[in-house]
């Protein structure tokens, strides 16, 4: 049964990705964005389905051209790129980090054990990264400055965020009485 209330979660997660994709700085080969922080945010939300359908939605939209991507690009060349591989890992993070959201509500209510399973969570979006870099031609030295400068930013502020804002919303919207779960 399709929950309508996740859905309208998805659409706001789409769009909170896209927001986030115009807050951008150029280091290296890729643009930095605040893209993780939406694409974490959307999976410990809504699981590992409804995060991954969100982060489709964004990819979709972006694919069919709508300028929701860094810069106010659109269009599958965008998805076809050098740098596509970060996006489509995007939908696969945000399923894993409703993944280790729903073990870590099984094991332990430990915050910074959540903060460290997202961070694994959204290894994907590098591994995805990487291997299109390379397909593309990057050398090894090349990949590594398109992985390391960004660590940092998405660990210890995007992904970081994310855990406090989903413990925040979760809270909220469980005294309005929505339950994502």
């Amino acid at each position: 049964m399709v929950n309508v209330i996740k859905l309208c979660f998805c659409a706001m997660c789409a769009t909170l990705t896209a927001i986030l994709a115009q807050i951008r700085m150029k280091i290296f080969l890729v643009p930095y964005t605040m893209q993780n922080f939406g694409v974490v945010f959307s999976g410990l939300l809504l699981g590992a389905k409804y995060g991954f359908l969100s982060q489709l939605v964004y990819l979709i939209l972006v694919a069919f051209g709508l300028p929701l991507a860094s810069g106010f690009r659109g269009g599958l060349g965008i998805l076809l790129g050098p740098t596509s591989g970060y996006l489509l890992g995007f939908p696969v993070a945000a399923a894993f980090s409703g993944i280790v959201r729903k073990i870590w509500e099984k094991t332990s209510k430990n915050i910074l054990l959540l903060w460290i399973f997202v961070n694994l969570a959204s290894l994907p979006i590098y591994i995805f990264g990487c291997i299109t870099l390379y397909i593309y031609g990057a050398k090894m030295h090349l990949l590594l400055l398109a992985i390391l400068p960004f660590l940092p930013q998405d660990f210890f502020m995007d992904h970081f965020f994310a855990v406090i804002l989903y413990k925040h919303v979760k809270e909220i919207l469980k005294q309005k009485g929505v339950l994502l779960d």
